[in-house]
């Protein structure tokens, strides 16, 4: 980032546009929450099986982060899978911090 000499540089914030997809264990089993996430969030079978043994023990996880449409598609989706199921997790979303632009200005 360059500055002409007398400018200024003024940062401004832009709004979250990516979320963070969380899941929040609600007393499923680590198999029952692979299975969802297998097939709604995590396509490789074992990085769903260690998502979800984290989830088991910890209580939460968090995965990955799109853009906000696409993040409320995938946790529709999963919701869905598990609502079908019966496995009691809550599927969320959190805006991702510190997305800021900086300007130079004459």
């Amino acid at each position: 980032m360059s500055v002409k000499p007398g400018g200024s540089v003024r940062r401004r914030l832009t709004r979250p546009v990516h979320q963070t997809i969380i899941v929040i264990n609600r007393g499923a089993e680590a198999g029952d929450i692979a299975d969802v996430l297998s097939r709604a969030l995590v396509k490789d079978v074992d990085l769903a099986a260690e998502m979800a043994a984290i989830c088991a023990l910890t209580g939460q996880v968090e995965l990955m982060s799109y853009p906000a449409d696409i993040a409320e598609t995938k946790i529709a989706r999963a919701a869905a899978i598990a609502a079908r199921r019966a496995v009691p997790v809550l599927v969320t979303m959190r805006a991702v911090k510190r997305l800021e632009t900086f300007t130079a200005l004459d």
